[in-house]
């Protein structure tokens, strides 16, 4: 069976605040954790609920995973992007083969 791609969100908000607030549950009274998940990280999408998303940290710097809130009222915290986080040992996207020239030695 083929991969389903992920689907893969970009934190935009937090940007004067170093980032976005992440906590341990759904519920926006839930713990937050100390962290807080970097602006321009990608993570990958696990659960949605409302305007609640359940997350597994791809690129960037922050909790794992966690629940952050997709918007704030009128504002995007968190949205869709078709952007990829860097796969070094992963083959290559689809689209052609990679020149092996490219291929890091082991």
């Amino acid at each position: 069976a083929a991969m389903v791609p992920a689907q893969v969100w970009e934190v935009v908000g937090g940007t004067d605040a170093g980032g976005i607030i992440v906590r341990k549950g759904v519920d926006v009274k839930s713990d937050a954790e100390s962290d807080r998940l970097s602006t321009g990280a990608l993570i990958e999408g696990v659960d949605l609920q409302g305007d609640r998303l359940r997350y597994k940290l791809l690129a960037g710097s922050g909790p794992a995973t966690g629940w952050v809130t997709v918007r704030l009222k009128t504002k995007e915290l968190v949205v869709r992007t078709d952007k990829r986080p860097p796969q070094p040992k992963a083959a290559p996207q689809a689209g052609g083969a990679a020149p092996k020239a490219a291929a890091a030695p082991r």
